[in-house]
């Protein structure tokens, strides 16, 4: 296992579960975000390293925890589509 997955692994532990209830609270309000507005949320919740909610964002997407689109990649604009049940342990 490289560093670069173990980091992964740490960050996904320690901010999947805040990453998932803002994806919930965004399904429920307002599909539509920007990395910012995820950035922010997050940070206001679990400091850390200003970019890794993305890379965690990307991650659970990709492990199947959620569902998302790109609406415009210049303006780092998502819409949720989806999130898992069993997101928590994700």
């Amino acid at each position: 296992m490289t560093q670069q997955t173990l980091n992964l692994d740490r960050c996904r532990a320690a901010l999947g579960p805040t990453i998932i209830a803002f994806l919930r609270e965004r399904l429920r309000t307002s599909p539509s975000f920007t990395a910012n507005e995820l950035r922010a949320w997050v940070a206001a919740r679990r400091p850390g390293a200003p970019s890794s909610p993305d890379r965690v964002l990307r991650a659970l997407r990709s492990g199947g925890a959620c569902s998302y689109v790109v609406e415009s990649r210049s303006q780092a604009r998502y819409r949720v589509l989806a999130v898992e049940l069993a997101a928590e342990a994700a």
